[in-house]
């Protein structure tokens, strides 16, 4: 995971998922969404292909497994 403060003094957080299972990008993305709580960010968007991850976070899906939570 990679914080960047970019020219225009927006911030930018990257992770690689492309080696992550659902439960690592999950855990990355809750991790990144407190970042950025703690460092004060008025607005935020989140970009994932996880249909699993964006569904929890959406109150859409009911995440079953305990490790998830």
């Amino acid at each position: 995971m990679v914080l960047v403060k970019k020219a225009n003094g927006k911030w930018q957080m990257c992770v690689d998922y492309t080696d992550l299972n659902n439960q690592a990008e999950y855990e990355a993305i809750l991790a990144g969404l407190s970042l950025a709580r703690e460092v004060g960010v008025k607005s935020l968007t989140c970009k994932t292909d996880s249909k699993l991850t964006v569904g929890h976070l959406n109150d859409e899906f009911q995440i079953k497994d305990p490790t998830l939570l």
